[in-house]
């Protein structure tokens, strides 16, 4: 966490300091001429507060201007406001294109959402567009319908009209006596170019219906409120439609102070009336409970770990398991003991050293038995005779599928992020090998984007899982490869639903779209495929009684690995939807994953050999819940600040 100088409460923030500045520093009663209270990185601050009557409370305010348009710039002022102060609130004001007979003049348009209208893709065949969305956390569009519902417009009109009577006579359309702002919740079109081309409809049709207004900051200023998990909203008055320049252009840029008085009396009237304060209170009767748990749970794997040790025979057979080791021993920081080290010297001797100097991976420390690829291979053909929907494609069919091949991909995979785990020569070399078998090597790319097998999308997903532990360096130069993969994750997701498994009982479907959603959720790709993941999560949710064995069993092979893909689930659902704030919306009760961790742990520590059907169930139950108790632990750190 960046050291901040000072706690605020809420933080705004404008564009253009002639217009946008003067319209919210008089409605929080500040006198536009008046110098700043502070300087900082050459941002300039104003202080105020303001009474919220549903909180019951006084906020504190910093009022600041970028002084300039742009994402990149909104981006950075607010980067910069959230490390001098962090706020618990965030607010770009100012103006904006609407769309016409849409809204009029002077209404106010506040973010639902906001689009980046211009990111994209270079491609041979041109620029694919890739347009970014970012919605405001949910409690704050509660507050927002809350004002819609509960908040009378007279009052909204009353602070407009004070403002409006501080404006010169050139400063303000001939008329406005009868004017009547209007609210609209939608969407915000954020680019880098001014509307001035009358394409807001365009693109409208193009990205979004609900799109009211075009601007140039507003994705630059969610991007760093979401980085730093601050709530915000975009609130932007109508000044003019976008429309080509013409004779009549300079009355109508009269209409700026008047749309900048608009969006600022609602902003006063919303953190009067609306504004219901971070959600600080739940947050704080759980927060100990919820500590507590969380604790019981890393002392149990810590016990656990400590009794066996992380180079145990069982546990660190080979190469599958030694990879949750390694990520278990990285979050409880046992990398200096000796067991750790000890487990590295076992990874070690799984490779060798050729008449050419090449090292190569030993067959034998790959599997825990020289079956495992002809189960697998089993299971899949199984599968086949009860379902057709791989027998239809001659790639996806289980009797070509090349079993040596998709092991060595899953395995040089895991190999990876062992070898990224330290920055010593030997796993440095080590990468090496990884990398180019996973990247030069015949047919250990598919051509559609991931790694063979394209039937198996969780094998994609745990190589790019270990890719994004490598060094930037290995991550640029292979980018577009990393870029592609993800896509064909989005692709694979079936019937709108979920990840199918491709091998049958051995991995089930929910296990599987556990570590595709854990994949794109390290990359940062969630929020690019909203949409999609929304209803990946809702079906996941929606069908919990199905995926989750409660309570624990280890009773049986099946029982075993059904109770490990309950755990993988939970723990990868828990870290999605903490890490994005527009997944708020889906209502899962935390502390009963914890307690299913716990319930989990006490079952384990209390079997001396539970049956299982991969080796590696331990390590990688110890592992993922320890990731997702971590994980939970800092997230509410964080939110408690």
């Amino acid at each position: 966490m960046v050291k901040r100088r000072r706690k605020i409460n809420i933080g705004i923030i404008t564009a253009l300091p002639d217009v946008e500045l003067p319209a919210i520093l008089k409605v929080f009663n500040i006198d536009p001429n008046k110098k700043e209270d502070t300087i900082l990185e050459n941002y300039r601050y104003w202080f105020s507060s303001i009474s919220s009557l549903k909180a019951q409370k006084d906020f504190t305010v910093v009022i600041t201007s970028i002084g300039t348009s742009g994402n990149i710039n909104s981006n950075a002022a607010t980067n910069a406001l959230i490390q001098n102060f962090n706020p618990d609130l965030l607010l770009f004001v100012g103006i904006a294109a609407g769309l016409e007979k849409k809204v009029n003049l002077g209404d106010v348009v506040v973010s639902e959402k906001v689009i980046s209208y211009e990111t994209g893709r270079l491609t041979p065949e041109g620029v694919e567009q890739r347009p970014q969305f970012e919605h405001p956390p949910h409690h704050i569009l509660q507050d927002i319908r809350f004002f819609t519902q509960q908040i009378s417009s007279s009052l909204w009109i009353d602070i407009f009209n004070n403002l409006q009577a501080t404006l010169s006579s050139d400063q303000s359309p001939p008329d406005t006596t009868n004017l009547r702002p209007q609210m609209h919740l939608g969407s915000i079109a954020s680019g880098e170019k001014l509307f001035a081309d009358g394409s807001l409809s365009e693109i409208r049709k193009k990205y979004d219906e609900k799109i009211y207004a075009g601007e140039m900051e507003g994705i630059g200023f969610s991007m760093a409120s979401e980085k730093e998990r601050i709530p915000w909203i975009v609130i932007r008055g109508i000044s003019d439609f976008g429309n080509p320049l013409t004779k009549d252009s300079r009355l109508k840029d009269r209409y700026h102070h008047l749309a900048a008085n608009s969006a600022a009396s609602w902003v006063k009237l919303f953190l009067e009336k609306a504004y219901s304060g971070p959600p600080q209170q739940e947050i704080n009767q759980l927060f100990n409970h919820r500590t507590m748990l969380c604790n019981t749970i890393l002392e149990g794997i810590q016990n656990m770990t400590a009794t066996h040790g992380l180079d145990d025979d069982t546990w660190a057979k080979a190469i599958s398991s030694q990879y949750f080791l390694i990520g278990l021993a990285k979050a409880l920081n046992l990398t200096g003991q000796k067991d750790y080290l000890n487990l590295l010297d076992r990874f070690l001797s799984s490779f060798h050293y050729n008449i050419k100097g090449e090292l190569i991976l030993e067959k034998g420390h790959i599997l825990i038995t020289p079956e495992e690829t002809e189960k697998i291979i089993h299971f899949m053909k199984e599968e086949d005779t009860k379902d057709n929907y791989y027998t239809q494609s001659e790639k996806m069919k289980a009797e070509n599928i090349d079993g040596t091949q998709m092991h060595n991909n899953y395995h040089y995979g895991l190999t990876l992020r062992i070898a990224s785990s330290e920055k010593i020569q030997v796993l440095s070399e080590i990468k090496k090998v990884a990398i180019d078998k996973l990247i030069k090597s015949n047919n250990c790319l598919d051509e559609y984007g991931g790694w063979y097998p394209y039937r198996i999308p969780w094998i994609t997903a745990r190589i790019l899982i270990s890719f994004k532990e490598c060094d930037q360096s290995d991550i640029d130069a292979n980018f577009m490869i990393i870029q592609r993969a993800l896509e064909s994750l989005i692709r694979r997701i079936y019937m709108e639903k979920y990840w199918r498994s491709g091998v049958g009982i051995w991995v089930s479907k929910w296990e599987s779209t556990a570590l595709c959603l854990e994949a794109l959720d390290r990359w940062d790709y969630v929020k690019q495929n909203e949409t999609k993941i929304k209803k990946v999560l809702r079906h996941v949710i929606e069908n919990q009684k199905e995926w989750m064995v409660n309570p624990p069993n280890f009773s049986s092979e099946d029982n075993a690995n059904n109770t490990l893909s309950s755990i993988v689930m939970a723990s990868v659902l828990l870290r999605v939807i903490k890490n994005n704030f527009s997944f708020e919306e889906f209502s899962i009760n935390p502390d009963d994953y914890l307690r299913y961790f716990k319930d989990c742990m006490s079952v384990v520590s209390g079997i001396s050999s539970p049956t299982v059907r991969q080796f590696c169930t331990i390590p990688q139950l110890m592992y993922y819940i320890t990731d997702a108790v971590t994980n939970y632990i800092q997230a509410d750190k964080v939110d408690k600040l």
